[in-house]
């Protein structure tokens, strides 16, 4: 798959929030064009912030919410094609959409069979 520049990050911006945040993986790939210094936070230090801090995870929920990332926005789209999702806050759809593993089946394939118990949810 061929990756597509979306855009720059200068003094100030982050990234990692949303993989820490949903404990999925990485939605970008960063690339340094040049030489850089930034600073990182470990995963443990990430949480135990936001236990002592509270207000942190909802103020990223929010920011997050504003991403306009391409597969992020038809994920969305597609939710609210289901009539029970559709009205749920963006917070909530969020979460959906970052727990959501990607899985995909050839032709033919048995995704589920009848008298199977579920072990997870689908939406195609």
């Amino acid at each position: 798959m061929e990756e597509k520049s979306l855009g720059f990050l200068g003094v100030g911006s982050h990234f990692g929030e949303i993989s820490m945040l949903f404990q999925c993986k990485q939605t970008a790939t960063i690339i340094s064009s040049n030489y850089i210094t930034c600073a990182s936070l470990s995963r443990v230090k990430f949480f135990e912030l936001n236990t002592v801090y509270p207000i942190l995870n909802t103020l990223l929920r929010k920011e997050i919410i504003k991403y306009a990332d391409p597969l992020k926005c038809f994920m969305e789209m597609n939710l609210n094609k289901i009539a029970y999702f559709e009205n749920l806050p963006k917070l909530v759809k969020n979460d959906f959409i970052f727990n959501m593993k990607h899985e995909s089946f050839d032709k033919g394939e048995y995704i589920y069979k009848n008298e199977e118990s579920s072990d997870k949810m689908f939406i195609i």
